[in-house]
């Protein structure tokens, strides 16, 4: 605190203290009004005890001001309507923080959390423009906070609208580039690839699970264990073991001598199991196509009723899901032989196929980031007894296809980054390579490098993937493409790893019309103009830009009557001589 009685040395420097302390903040969410005015000689209200002692411009008691922090001068009033402000930008910036540490909270944050704090920021930032327009008297926090809500929202619906081409053409893209699969019409087909109103009113729950009895036509997911699935509901759901008797790995070649998986993943066994999901209502088909889901994880957690999209749409159309667990590299195995159980996998399920009543002619592979691989890799090496491929299609989410291509930086040889590699003992690359990382061991076990036997693909990746670097998927198109393979890259702009978490983000939106395009061979009637399902969203920039103008006439109005002010102030008395101490 400074002294009573100053000196004019310490007067000036109060006094230019008081002045830099207002420029510096009156750019964010401040508010002046109850801040002594610098013209102000008499010094007592800062003769009194101040709460932060480490600064001469924090705010005096019984000021109306919010003693948690020294110089932002915001009313204890104002302090609700701070955090929310702070909670609605931290959502806009983590929609865009695409880094190997925030990965997961860029798809929350996009997907689920953004369509409701839009609406939020659309209801403050009325509340705040109408609330500066209803006084003479500008009010400094409400102007920042009307303009901060104001640029969250164009924020929110950035990524929805770059992506506008990507959804536009996918319905073209997927008729001419699958037409030689077997065609069925599922029933109640998602007919638009995005749906704006989806997005903005129905974002929760984030995986479309549900345990009501009665679920929404729209469907339902499962994430377990973060949410309890709902599947029982159109699903009768068994369990098997595939694989038994499976020895255990010496642990000297792990780090600490003994293997330890963590907490996210399953205890070690000496059995594979097996989730069967079977449709309560078979729709159209004579026979249950199948989708072959292999989960994600790093090769190391995770277990088989994980996934980011949605079981249950699926199984409530008619489609049987197979899921099944494989041998992981914190137990000390290899890529080669999780392939290897994934063959053992099918061929268990080939062997019940009449008594499960499904189509082993319409199975297609799927899985994500490390399920995306194996799932790919399996596509495209499984063989039936008659030398034909096991699968019908393959369907790659967000999975790595050429690991040669991906060096120990993280970097890859189109110029992306993903997360970095090293080989060597303990390392999840030491052990799916079975600590051979030779150029040649790594084409091995690379899905880029089956291309001559590969199946119809598609691959969907975030084009900000911090984890898996997309140029990975390019490449591996590059080659489909070379071989004359059906295949389609669905690359989401300013999307980061996991991108299809959130039932109606636009990311699984765009999946599941694809899958579902992808399963009936690109033939399902009653489309609807693609665009369609964007109107809403030029609407609502329409909006925003309108609401800019508003706020830009609210600015100019607080800086008229600010200028006014500070020009009244610059006068003292009838002489109208200028009181220079202010300046």
């Amino acid at each position: 605190p400074l002294r009573p009685n100053p000196s004019p040395a310490s007067a000036g420097t109060k006094l230019a203290v008081q002045v830099v302390a207002g420029v510096l903040y009156s750019s964010t969410t401040l508010d002046m009004s109850s801040a002594p005015a610098v013209e102000k000689a008499d010094d007592s209200v800062h003769a009194e005890a101040c709460t932060c002692k480490k600064s001469p411009c924090c705010p005096p008691k019984n000021s109306g001001l919010c003693p948690c922090c020294c110089c932002c001068f915001i009313p204890t009033r104002r302090v609700p309507e701070t955090i929310l402000l702070v909670i609605l930008t931290m959502v806009a910036v983590g929609c865009y923080s695409f880094n190997i540490i925030m990965w997961f909270g860029v798809a929350v944050n996009q997907n689920v959390l953004a369509p409701l704090c839009f609406m939020m920021a659309a209801i403050m930032f009325l509340i705040w423009l109408v609330a500066n327009g209803a006084t003479d008297k500008p009010i400094k926090f409400t102007s920042v906070a009307a303009g901060m809500s104001l640029v969250s929202m164009f924020l929110y619906i950035l990524p929805l609208a770059v992506n506008y081409q990507l959804a536009a053409d996918l319905p073209n893209a997927m008729a001419t580039s699958f037409s030689n699969l077997p065609a069925d019409i599922p029933p109640s087909p998602q007919l638009l690839p995005f749906s704006y109103g989806s997005w903005l009113f129905h974002s929760f729950p984030a995986t479309g699970n549900s345990d009501t009895p009665k679920p929404p036509r729209d469907g339902h997911g499962v994430l377990a264990p973060l949410l309890s699935s709902s599947t029982h509901i159109v699903a009768n759901k068994t369990t098997y073991a595939y694989k038994t008797n499976i020895p255990r790995r010496d642990a000297n070649t792990s780090k600490t001598g003994e293997w330890d998986c963590g907490g996210m993943t399953r205890e070690w066994s000496d059995e594979l199991l097996m989730d069967v999901y079977l449709p309560n209502k078979r729709g159209a088909f004579a026979k249950t196509p199948v989708l072959f889901h292999v989960h994600g994880g790093a090769w190391r957690v995770g277990d088989k009723s994980v996934a980011g999209w949605s079981f249950h749409y699926f199984l409530e159309r008619g489609y049987a899901i197979v899921s099944s667990q494989y041998s992981f590299t914190c137990y000390g195995f290899e890529a080669m032989e999780m392939n290897q159980d994934l063959s053992e996998a099918y061929d268990f399920m080939a062997a019940h196929a009449t008594e499960w009543n499904i189509d082993l002619d319409r199975v297609t592979s799927i899985g994500d980031s490390a399920g995306g691989h194996l799932a790919t890799w399996s596509a495209y090496t499984k063989t039936k007894s008659d030398g034909s491929a096991a699968f019908a299609s393959a369907f790659n989410i967000y999975g790595p296809a050429n690991f040669q291509k991906w060096d120990a930086d993280g970097y890859t040889s189109g110029g992306s980054k993903g997360m970095p590699w090293e080989c060597k003992p303990g390392e999840t690359l030491y052990f799916l390579t079975g600590g051979d990382c030779s150029d040649a061991k790594l084409l091995k076990i690379s899905p880029s490098n089956y291309v001559a036997t590969a199946v119809p693909t598609i691959s969907f990746h975030g084009t900000m993937d911090s984890l898996v670097p997309i140029d990975l998927t390019y490449d591996l198109h590059d080659r489909l493409d070379d071989n004359g393979v059906d295949n389609l890259v669905i690359d989401v702009q300013l999307a980061d790893h996991v991108l299809d978490f959130g039932f109606n983000g636009l990311p699984q939106q765009l999946l599941r019309y694809s899958l579902e395009r992808l399963l009936s061979g690109g033939e399902v009637k009653d489309e609807k103009d693609p665009a369609g399902g964007f109107t809403g969203l030029w609407i609502t920039f329409a909006i925003l830009f309108g609401a800019c103008l508003l706020y830009a006439l609210m600015l100019r109005r607080v800086h008229m009557v600010n200028y006014k002010r500070r020009t009244n102030r610059m006068t003292a008395g009838p002489s109208g001589d200028l009181d220079l101490t202010v300046l």
